[in-house]
């Protein structure tokens, strides 16, 4: 399983797809209109998942973590 399948199913804010279904991706954005406080939960999930999780900040302090181990 794909590490961006993980966290979107993790964080519930996103639907998964596959890209070349386009009957999937049209029902998939027809759920979306017809349930806009899913849809409204889903985008607040993904912009709370941004603002502390997958940042720059967050980020960095990765990286400059594995940079300090390889020291």
């Amino acid at each position: 399983v794909s590490q961006s399948r993980k966290i979107i199913s993790k964080s519930n804010y996103g639907l998964l797809v596959n890209p070349f279904d386009i009957g999937g991706i049209a029902r998939a954005i027809d759920h979306l209109i017809e349930n806009p406080a899913k849809a409204k939960r889903m985008g607040e999930n993904g912009r709370k998942l941004i603002e502390q999780s997958l940042n720059w900040n967050q980020e960095k302090n990765k990286l400059i973590s594995i940079y300090n181990s390889i020291n």
